[in-house]
């Protein structure tokens, strides 16, 4: 990637109260300076890992795949890489167009908070990436929930924002664009930049390299749960309304084995100033949960509990303080019925409402 490539703003407040809620992790925006012009988005839960490598084809176009795991106990995991395609730009947003295909396998290891290594094998092309940290102050991927299957992930280092657009153009293929400037706590836009580069599978040469303007977006906050991204983008207008994306991996078996997610609006509170979950995701694998919670005010939470065999729920919602130690700061109880898990929360500071999770589909 080009730093100087780079010219959108996120607002102060979105970046800092994503990187004030962060546990120490591997989360961020990761690259190969030796192979500048690609690079990875990751976003860690706990030990999950959800990540988007950005890269070019066997023609030197733009495109990107995922990847989702767990990492084991020596900070590494081995997954598939995933290539998409979905709806055209600039046509309604059709589901059944979403398509995956698996492109082959990668082994990501951590040697440490500055340093990893990226070995993949893509049909027969194989190779390694030397990983160090490009932008990792904070780190956050935001989706549309009325539009799944593309995001954007917002990087911070420093005072510099980046900010990588996963999304499909108007043959459904899917590609990506960037775009980045310093902080800024008002209303921003700016140009979005896409590139071309060294084909896979050849030697890389960072002069093919190159870049054009495609459009602009702008971000703007507002007192609403979601972020309104508004775009232009090779003659497409459009808007998404972006929310925090959770990334939560299952590798568990069992007749209880299942994702679940929803929101958690506050029915009823002590605090004017109480906020609700507006992303609430838990795991149930056999007769342990866990998950993570995003409130209205871009904080987030684990959380752990348990089922029993009448399908009964029940947990604790944790938050870090500055020590990095958990610390519960509410319970949930409730009941799982089929593909619904619903009940009701409640938070140490007089804050409570109610949850209404449903089963997601399995890929």
């Amino acid at each position: 990637m080009h730093k100087a490539s780079l010219f959108i703003a996120l607002s102060l407040f979105l970046l800092l109260a994503a990187a004030d809620s962060m546990a120490a992790n591997y989360s961020g925006l990761w690259w190969d300076p030796s192979k500048g012009g690609q690079g990875i988005s990751i976003i860690q839960t706990q030990d999950s890992i959800c990540g988007a490598w950005y890269l070019y084809d066997e023609s030197g176009q733009d495109m990107w795949l995922v990847f989702t795991g767990v990492l084991a106990s020596a900070n590494s995991l081995t997954t598939e890489l995933f290539q998409y395609t979905g709806p055209p730009l600039g046509t309604s947003w059709d589901l059944s167009k979403l398509k995956a295909i698996s492109r082959g396998t990668m082994t990501l290891t951590f040697n440490g908070p500055e340093s990893a290594s990226m070995h993949y094998n893509i049909g027969n092309i194989s190779g390694t990436m030397n990983l160090e940290p490009f932008a990792n102050d904070a780190a956050v991927m935001y989706w549309d929930l009325d539009k799944p299957g593309q995001g954007m992930g917002f990087f911070m280092e420093g005072l510099s924002v980046y900010v990588v657009w996963y999304l499909y153009d108007k043959n459904g293929h899917n590609i990506w664009v960037t775009s980045g400037t310093d902080l800024d706590i008002t209303s921003t836009s700016g140009n979005l930049y896409k590139f071309s580069g060294p084909a896979l599978g050849s030697a890389w040469d960072s002069s093919e390299v190159t870049s054009s303007i495609v459009g602009n977006g702008s971000i703007a906050l507002s007192n609403s749960e979601e972020i309104p991204f508004t775009y232009n983008i090779e003659g497409v207008s459009g808007q998404l309304n972006l929310v925090p994306f959770v990334c939560n991996v299952s590798q568990c078996a069992g007749t209880k084995s299942a994702t679940y997610e929803g929101t958690a609006p506050v029915t009823n509170s002590d605090d004017d100033q109480c906020g609700h979950f507006v992303q609430l995701t838990i795991v149930i694998c056999d007769k342990s949960i866990s998950g993570e919670a995003v409130d209205s005010f871009a904080n987030s939470y684990f959380l752990q509990g348990t089922v029993d065999d009448s399908g009964n729920v029940s947990g604790t919602f944790y938050e870090e303080d500055d020590f990095q130690e958990e610390e519960p700061i509410g319970t949930f109880t409730g009941t799982l019925t089929g593909n619904t898990v619903s009940g009701l929360w409640q938070s140490e500071w007089g804050c409570y409402g109610t949850f209404n999770l449903e089963k997601t589909p399995t890929p």
